[in-house]
């Protein structure tokens, strides 16, 4: 018979197992990734896809709970002020996409040519940078940071 100190040490055991086992999962999956380049441009046609339909329902799962945004003029919100204030987005392109994966997160750059108006204001429509952490959670990538170097469009005048 097994004294209670060792079922002590047993259990707890057992339960660290059981709790490490989905962070391992995300990770080996996150790992099976072949080309980051490829994973990273289709998660941000995913999400600015999202962001065009205003899809707040798609929004919610896509976007990590951290989720920030920065954008180029200092502004910035978190998830919920961001499906509050969602811009209008027309026709966009990705292109120059660059990723780097360890773990279960996937860091990318790309540009982005979008006709958007973002508070209201009309941004500018020549290729902008982008900069996008994505995260592996339960089996699904989310997005959980995203930094927007676009600027308005100029005015004449």
């Amino acid at each position: 018979m097994i004294g209670r100190p060792i079922r002590r040490v047993l259990a707890a055991v057992v339960l660290l197992l059981v709790l490490a086992t989905p962070a391992f999962a995300t990770a080996a999956q996150a790992s099976k990734v072949k080309d980051p380049d490829q994973t990273a441009a289709q998660l941000a046609k995913k999400f600015v896809g999202l962001v065009a339909r205003h899809d707040e329902a798609g929004l919610r799962k896509f976007l990590s709970s951290a989720f920030i945004i920065q954008r180029a003029d200092g502004s910035f919100y978190t998830k919920s002020d961001y499906l509050e204030h969602l811009p209008t987005v027309g026709k966009f392109e990705i292109n120059n996409v660059t990723a780097k994966l360890t773990g279960s997160v996937l860091v990318a750059r790309f540009d982005l040519t979008v006709t958007a108006v973002t508070n209201g204001v009309p941004q500018s429509t020549t290729p902008a940078p982008r900069l996008s952490t994505f995260v592996r959670d339960h089996g699904r990538w989310q997005l959980a940071a995203y930094a927007n170097f676009n600027t308005p469009a100029p005015t004449n005048g």
